[in-house]
């Protein structure tokens, strides 16, 4: 399914609505809940401390997780849930909504984890010619910067 056509011709909302209409109508398809986790997490502005920001940074890490469940194999995925949680944290932290985040160690392993399997899918793919041009760097200081 290619929706970058339709997703140029949209406005964010519109697309994201259109997002979560086609998650609900086709619940076995891993793409849609990765594009709305995309979509919902990477083109909001971080900066919005308001109530609405925070419920679709949720929402996108939620999507990541649903496509993840669906195909486990998706390197983009658990990158993106890597980032979106650590974005989330990140959030959460400036806008002092800390206590709506997971116990401190639910959320470290929720983030090693699929940054570790990111990196580890994305090494299998590069091996064999097929690589999803994920920041590997990026995904370790990440990594990093969570742990430290």
């Amino acid at each position: 399914m290619r929706l970058t056509p339709l997703a140029k011709q949209l406005s964010r909302e519109k697309l994201i609505s259109c997002l979560k209409l086609a998650t609900k109508n086709d619940p076995t398809s891993h793409a849609l809940p990765y594009a709305l986790g995309v979509h919902l997490t990477q083109e909001g502005d971080m900066n919005d401390p308001s109530d609405e920001r925070w419920e679709e940074i949720c929402q996108g890490v939620e999507s990541f997780e649903r496509s993840i469940v669906l195909n486990p194999a998706d390197a983009r995925a658990h990158y993106n849930l890597g980032m979106a949680l650590s974005d989330r944290h990140k959030y959460a932290m400036r806008t002092r909504r800390m206590h709506l985040l997971p116990p401190p160690q639910e959320a470290a392993e929720s983030l090693i984890n699929a940054l570790e399997t990111a990196i580890q899918l994305e090494i299998k793919c590069d091996e064999a010619g097929c690589s999803n041009g994920i920041n590997i760097a990026e995904a370790f200081l990440t990594l990093g910067d969570f742990v430290l």
